[in-house]
């Protein structure tokens, strides 16, 4: 049967939905327009027509296949064959990397064309695609003639590039090509005949016993994350070490101190064990190896290693500071954010460093769905990467994201009127290792199925709690026997078929009757479509897990914003005019005292200019004191832009934002956020030229409406 990326994706995600998937989820997954998608789906219901398989069927945004057949759908994408699979150009391009920088000899042209069963002009223009996307990352794709392509760059760049490659094949079977990529160079290196079966399994075991035994001597456990995922990194050492014997991704020096640390030890033990095995690795490459391990260890929370790194404790008292600058608010658990944020930074410490690449589930999903709080904790690591030299690559960022936007803002604890739920419900989540996995779920429950619950993560290897049966729910990203039937399996981002799974458990297991329930279900049933039922059962669960207590209504940016504070100046101004013009609508109405101009000024000169959100744009506030009065904001644009001389900025644009304590202005910040998320409407504020605030008020309200649910 002849499949691709995206017939095969369509089948693993009927699979893994037990038999239905969300179009919308499809059509933004694999990048295609809904008719580009269903045009897929009928070549696919073709094709399993001819091979005897049921035909999948359409219902408004779903698609279904009777439940019976999904173990033959799964059994059918595990046995997809190489020559029945058309790769598309990014898969050859991923590919063609692994081979280029991988094998043992040049890969030739004639043997790319037999590998993906295409012509010599479409590898040709491929390779002139890759070379051009390569040279803008610093690699070079190297000619030898008749003798073919290799790959060619600093060495841990290039490391970087080829496992981003690996882990970025995402369907079934160009993820079997590729660990045949790695592991046939590896298997033809060993010593004595034949290749043994099993070799990545024998690498897991190497690194678990290595683990172990530091574990023993140390006495105390050492958790890592993604095992798995880093044999086929140390193969990529392997073979790397093979094709470049003068190259070495551990030789380069390093700020992040490795040597005498576990991860130090783990690693020598790794590489005696995988000489073993017939993978030998030189000396020079166990610093890298170290970085490998540290990187993927990221739930060791009461490490005392990570309280004596004084490094990640100082940039985690960094990243902490900023980001309460940035969202203008207090975190109110900081102490216990910095312990959990210690090992994930010693761990991105190492990352960074060593270019090391490993999976994440989370960048898509926090670019997808939490784009503001991206947006805000991106600009505290640009803030931080000139004054400490560091490059925090989109995948770190989306990490430390998720921490962040785990924490309470004092949304719960600044008298509001919030709802009490009736009886909290607890809900365990459990992840295989890593901590940042399991907090973006949990923000997922609570954004999903409202308050009325309390949350706990744990990992696999820490399963279960000693509590564990005063759980109501097992919610888990890893597929595990121990769970029995009490766990419903998620994926780290939420499909709609799980979210419907978890809000329908949600509504039928709270206190209100089952009777009602089943009442209330049926007429969401009738009256509503596909497309708007998933978000009033949301309303329905938040509704009787909370008591039927509505929250206080959230104060949005053009609440605190109206048209009558937003003023635009033609004449040139000082910095200290500027920022005194601007709070002068907001001591008109009675939102700040005098003296909050004076504050702000004191602010600036105390911590620098440090909310600029985009260039030429600054969001001028200081803390809540007794010059607040209010909730407020104005918006003050310049024609000629406000230089501020000691720290060598201009601005065209001032947003001016007075606060009473650090919550009430949140909802307004979000939004704010979300519109300086857009290049568009940057550019419209900085060139505004008319005299028409009304004007101006309008259109921001516009992009709000569709920007911000």
């Amino acid at each position: 049967m002849n499949v691709n990326r995206n017939t095969v994706s369509i089948l693993e995600a009927l699979v893994s939905g037990d038999g239905s998937a969300s179009v919308e989820e499809l059509c933004h997954a694999l990048g295609l327009s809904r008719q580009l998608l269903l045009y897929y789906l009928g070549t696919l219901n073709d094709n399993l027509q001819i091979a005897g398989y049921p035909r999948i069927s359409l219902e408004g945004d779903w698609l279904s296949l009777d439940g019976s057949s999904t173990a033959a759908l799964a059994a059918l994408v595990d046995a997809s064959d190489r020559a029945d699979y058309a790769f598309v150009k990014e898969e050859r391009h991923d590919l063609m990397v692994l081979m280029m920088a991988l094998r043992p000899s040049p890969v030739t042209i004639s043997s790319l064309c037999s590998f993906f069963l295409v012509s010599r002009s479409t590898i040709t223009s491929d390779i002139a695609s890759l070379r051009t996307s390569l040279e803008r990352e610093g690699l070079r794709v190297v000619s030898f003639g008749r003798d073919g392509y290799r790959i060619e760059g600093e060495e841990r760049s290039l490391r970087w590039r080829t496992m981003e490659s690996f882990y970025r094949l995402d369907s079934a079977v160009a993820r079997r090509v590729a660990r045949g990529v790695l592991l046939q160079p590896a298997r033809d290196g060993l010593v004595g005949e034949g290749a043994p079966e099993g070799l990545t399994e024998r690498i897991e075991g190497c690194l678990r016993s290595s683990i172990r035994s530091v574990e023993e001597r140390a006495g105390r456990g050492l958790s890592y994350s993604l095992l798995g995922e880093l044999v086929y990194y140390l193969l990529c050492v392997v073979l790397r070490d093979r094709v470049c014997p003068s190259c070495s991704g551990g030789g380069c020096s390093a700020d992040a101190p490795l040597e005498g640390t576990s991860e130090w030890d783990v690693a020598g033990r790794v590489m005696e064990g995988m000489g073993a095995l017939g993978l030998v690795m030189r000396p020079e490459e166990r610093p890298y190896v170290t970085a490998l391990l540290r990187g993927s260890r990221v739930f060791s929370v009461d490490d005392p290693e990570n309280a004596s790194d004084q490094r990640s404790v100082r940039l985690v008292r960094a990243l902490v500071g900023e980001f309460e600058r940035q969202v203008c608010a207090s975190i109110v658990q900081r102490e216990e954010l910095a312990q959990r944020l210690l090992p994930h930074v010693r761990a991105m410490i190492c990352r960074m460093e060593y270019k090391i690449k490993l999976p994440s589930a989370i960048l898509r999903h926090v670019l997808d769905n939490y784009r503001q709080l991206y947006n805000a904790t991106n600009l505290v690591c640009k803030n931080l990467e000139s004054r400490l030299g560091m490059n925090f690559p989109a995948d770190e960022v989306a990490g430390l994201c998720v921490y962040f936007g785990s924490q309470d803002f004092g949304d719960h604890g600044a008298g509001q009127d919030l709802r009490a739920p009736v009886s909290t419900r607890r809900i365990l989540v459990v992840c295989a290792s890593g901590i940042g996995t399991s907090l973006l779920v949990c923000q997922q429950l609570r954004d999903l199925l409202g308050p009325g619950f309390e949350y706990r993560s744990c990992s696999l290897r820490d399963y279960p709690p000693l509590d564990s049966d005063t759980y109501d729910l097992v919610v888990t990203t890893v597929d595990s026997p121990v769970f029995g039937d009490r766990a419903l399996l998620v994926s780290p981002s939420l499909t709609k078929s799980q979210e419907r799974r978890l809000l329908d458990w949600s509504v039928r297991s709270s206190t209100v009757g089952s009777l009602l329930v089943g009442d209330i279900m049926g007429i969401i049933e009738r009256y509503v479509d596909d497309s708007n039922a998933l978000r009033l059962l949301g309303e329905l669960s938040a509704c009787l897990c909370g008591g039927g207590q509505m929250p206080a209504r959230d104060l949005h940016l053009l609440d605190i914003l109206p048209a009558s504070r937003i003023q635009i100046v033609n004449e040139a101004m000082t910095a200290e005019a500027a920022i005194r013009l601007g709070c002068a609508p907001l001591v008109r109405d009675g939102i700040a005292t005098e003296g909050y101009a004076d504050k702000i000024m004191a602010t600036i000169e105390e911590l620098g200019l440090y909310s600029e959100y985009r260039h030429e744009i600054y969001v001028a506030h200081a803390e809540p004191g007794v010059e607040s009065l209010g909730v407020g904001m104005s918006l003050t644009l310049f024609s000629r832009p406000v230089r501020f001389e000691r720290w060598d900025r201009s601005y065209r644009v001032i947003f001016t934002l007075v606060a009473t304590d650090a919550s009430r202005h949140v909802p307004a910040m979000r939004d704010l956020m979300a519109l300086l998320s857009s290049d568009k409407v940057c550019d419209v504020l900085r060139g505004w030229s008319e005299d028409t605030p009304e004007a101006l008020y309008l259109y921001l309200g516009a992009q709000l409406s569709e920007r911000v649910t």
